[in-house]
């Protein structure tokens, strides 16, 4: 396949990111959450989509689950794993391990602190991932994932990695993607390139790749 899209959605909210709170690979979706699921649950179907790519981890698996499709579990879409003596505590700045690992990336990019993820190995996880949808044979691919994972998956699609650094690393993180609201990439001609960013899904399924 020469030609495709891939889109990623942003799971539903989670009472830990409702609340700022790290989130554990456990963390579910809220109740409230299933009602906006729906839209998407209908533009989906209409299209034809055959299965949805999800992450391993529970709050982007539940969304998944609520689009009444067929799912495929890849640890390569989970999110930047955080030290497990983080989860589920308050996210306050002199906390944050995101923002940690951000400061020394120009001097270490393989920094990394406890049972964490540095972000080299996230960014080399995140393209893994693209190489794989590359060699696939499905016009359409939709997954479901995560804010930071979308973050770096738009950056390395419009930046050079050996060229990415401390300061592209901060704009990508403050790049807004809402809830269960996606990106969308195109793969033309061997090159990625970013339709469009924090979108509602039945806008970008209507536009041909």
């Amino acid at each position: 396949m020469s030609d495709f899209k891939l889109i990623i959605i942003r799971h539903a909210e989670t009472q830990n990111s409702k609340d700022r709170r790290f989130q554990s690979p456990n963390s579910a979706i809220l109740p409230v959450a299933h009602k906006f699921v729906e839209q998407a649950k209908k533009t989906l179907l209409n299209v034809g989509t055959k299965e949805i790519w999800v992450s391993e981890l529970d709050r982007s698996f539940q969304t998944a689950e609520l689009l009444n499709l067929p799912t495929r579990k890849m640890d390569l879409l989970n999110e930047f794993r955080e030290p497990t003596s983080l989860f589920n505590k308050q996210i306050s700045a002199s906390s944050s391990y995101i923002l940690d690992v951000i400061d020394k990336y120009d001097d270490n990019p393989n920094y990394v602190r406890e049972d964490g993820e540095s972000l080299n190995e996230f960014m080399n996880r995140i393209l893994e991932f693209r190489t794989q949808v590359e060699n696939g044979d499905e016009e359409l691919t939709v997954c479901v994932g995560h804010g930071f994972y979308m973050r770096l998956f738009a950056l390395l699609t419009l930046a050079n990695r050996e060229k990415i650094n401390s300061e592209m690393l901060y704009s990508a993180l403050n790049m807004k993607v809402d809830k269960l609201n996606c990106a969308s990439f195109i793969f033309k001609d061997r090159k990625w390139s970013m339709e469009a960013w924090n979108s509602k899904m039945s806008a970008l399924l209507s536009q041909p790749v």
